[in-house]
């Protein structure tokens, strides 16, 4: 099966409901899917054989990714933070590739290697404006590659990580309650594009026909004001932010943050002060550590209530084995 499966069931069941949000606009389950079909014409006219992402979370990676998935190329974000030269090995490796993010950039570094470049602001735009040719029309069956994320290793040579249909949707239907809850509420998503963890929450949130909140400026002011303000009841946050957050509730940050159920933390390990800090600051909020040092396939850990005190006492949290993918963290 398609990952895209999952917003198309989504669409049918609650096409009214808001499925996404990002500065301030809102889209319906329904639009979205008819952005993820706009996106799919503009990746097959493009002949793109994958899509690149090199930009902040937006609603574009959420159209491309659904796009791609519906044409049949994998849908690779990368990470915007890296040196030019080192985007320029990963885009050679996926030409010809539809491209999206930062222009400019974007030229200057891959102008040369028959790429399709988008901006942001463009593809967004042309993927809600455009519509599908056929009605009729076949999608890709989801039996290829769905997502690949460049890890880099020691030696500066980037390895990519391939993801297919089945194995991503195996792992929406495992994943940890702080992830894949069925229960109603609203997910904010705190990570950059390039996240396997931010993926497979947009996955899960979208399994669920949950509210997505994307926070493009990774900032602690910007958390706050979404989790008040939107009534989060799940996040997902990289270890930094964690720490900004946790410094500012510990000088005096009063905003009501008690929709929050669940915390999770990806794309690097959690140092232990900070993790002990922050069960303190959120005694009735279940914390995930969704990192693992091997890479997007290794660890997702919950630290659920009944295991606080273990956590902060210094001892082992194991997660058992039918509760997702064999993981631990060490506290």
């Amino acid at each position: 099966m398609n990952i895209a499966l999952l917003l198309e069931r989504a669409a049918a069941s609650a096409p009214d409901h808001i499925g996404l949000v990002c500065n301030a606009r809102s889209w319906r389950y329904g639009d979205l899917l008819d952005a993820a079909r706009g996106a799919f014409e503009l990746i097959q006219e493009s002949e793109a054989e994958s899509v690149a992402i090199i930009d902040e979370s937006s609603e574009a990676a959420v159209f491309a990714m659904f796009g791609a998935a519906l044409a049949g190329v994998p849908y690779c974000p990368l990470d915007c933070a890296l040196p030019d030269e080192v985007l320029t090995t990963e885009l050679e490796r996926l030409a010809p590739a539809l491209v999206i993010g930062d222009e400019e950039r974007a030229t200057r570094i891959a102008g040369s290697q028959e790429h399709t470049i988008f901006s942001r602001e463009e593809f967004s735009l042309k993927a809600q404006e455009t519509v599908p040719a056929d009605d009729a029309r076949e999608y890709d069956p989801g039996e290829g590659v769905a997502i690949e994320i460049f890890q880099h290793t020691t030696n500066g040579s980037p390895k990519a990580e391939i993801f297919r249909h089945a194995e991503l949707l195996e792992h929406v239907s495992r994943a940890p309650h702080t992830l894949s809850t069925d229960e109603p509420g609203v997910t904010l998503l705190a990570v950059p594009p390039h996240d396997a963890t931010g993926i497979l929450a947009l996955l899960c949130a979208m399994n669920a026909h949950r509210k997505v909140i994307l926070l493009p400026g990774i900032t602690a002011e910007g958390w706050f004001a979404l989790v008040e303000a939107q009534r989060v009841s799940q996040a997902l946050v990289i270890p930094a932010l964690l720490a900004r957050i946790v410094e500012q509730m510990e000088a005096g940050m009063a905003r009501d943050l008690s929709t929050l159920r669940g915390i999770a933390c990806a794309g690097a390990e959690i140092p232990l002060e900070i993790m002990r800090r922050a069960l303190e600051l959120f005694p009735s909020t279940d914390f995930t550590s969704a990192w693992g040092g091997a890479g997007p396939r290794d660890t997702i850990t919950v630290l659920a209530h009944d295991r606080q005190h273990a956590a902060i006492s210094g001892g082992e949290v194991k997660l058992p084995p039918s509760e997702g993918p064999t993981t631990r963290i060490n506290i």
